[in-house]
């Protein structure tokens, strides 16, 4: 069974490591995938990330001081959690589940204490096709349990090591990759012609409305690119850019692909097609 493991920031990034290793130990029928582990060097990050949120039915979105509201976890975690018979759980590090506010907050939470965490690998194991029994399954994480505490002390509050979410320039072609998958304009195209889309635009922001339509060309006369929707709207193309990726993210969590795919369309015809 593969989990999908959700990070941002450096000490995220490190808490995400820490968890793929350990789980492979404990349950060895999972199959945990981190982005900076698993994705080979001179693959397109973006497709195999996408391949990957559309693969996985569990999640595991690592949470530390500071990251609680970061789109890239928002994102992530909502596509995923919108999936039937789906799971995902929040790992917090130095948190408590008060700590947790918004959509990230209706997740199951697992603190760093040990039976908390014992609590997360029963939940995993029970979703899995060949179950260890319970007792085994206490004996191994027993066995591993010290070194996961012993792994999770030592990760720093501020790594010297710049480990980070691709921003920039490759932010910009994952927007790009964006358009051409799951959310292109071949998908938007398929639901154009129902009220399906006008339905749910309605969850997103005025400004990402206007965004959004105007890079989709939805309702307009044609699709427009970054440039030239900041143009129109007076406002610079990275802000554009955020309106863009967050109206993704609303359309995700409020249920747009989940509810598109049970009226009888599906994402195979859309996702991982190159132009």
């Amino acid at each position: 069974m593969k989990i999908f493991i959700s990070w941002s920031g450096q000490r995220s990034g490190r808490v995400a490591e820490i968890l793929r290793d350990w789980l492979k130990k404990v349950i060895q029928a999972a199959e945990p995938w981190l982005s900076r582990a698993d994705i080979e060097k001179g693959a397109n990050w973006p497709i195999e990330l996408f391949k990957s949120i559309e693969d996985c039915n569990l999640a595991i979105v690592c949470l530390v001081p500071g990251n609680t509201e970061s789109p890239w976890l928002l994102f992530e975690s909502g596509a995923i959690s919108k999936k039937i018979g789906s799971r995902v759980w929040t790992f917090l590090l130095n948190l408590n589940y008060t700590d947790i506010t918004g959509p990230l907050a209706f997740f199951q939470h697992t603190t760093a204490e040990k039976e908390d965490v014992f609590g997360l690998v029963k939940a995993i194991n029970s979703n899995l096709e060949n179950p260890l029994d319970s007792t085994i399954l206490r004996d191994v994480f027993e066995k591993w349990w010290p070194d996961l505490e012993h792994s999770l002390q030592s990760v720093p509050h501020e790594s010297t090591s710049p480990i980070s979410r691709p921003q920039g320039a490759v932010l910009d072609e994952i927007l790009e990759t964006v358009r051409r998958t799951e959310y292109g304009q071949a998908f938007l195209e398929a639901t154009s012609s129902s009220s399906l889309l006008r339905k749910y635009i309605a969850t997103t922001t005025p400004r990402q409305e206007k965004v959004f339509r105007l890079i989709e060309g939805f309702g307009e006369k044609k699709s427009h690119t970054f440039d030239e929707a900041a143009k129109e709207l007076r406002l610079t193309p990275n802000e554009v850019k955020k309106s863009y990726s967050d109206a993704l993210k609303r359309l995700a969590m409020a249920g747009f692909f989940k509810s598109l795919i049970s009226e009888g369309g599906s994402l195979d015809d859309f996702v991982f097609k190159e132009d």
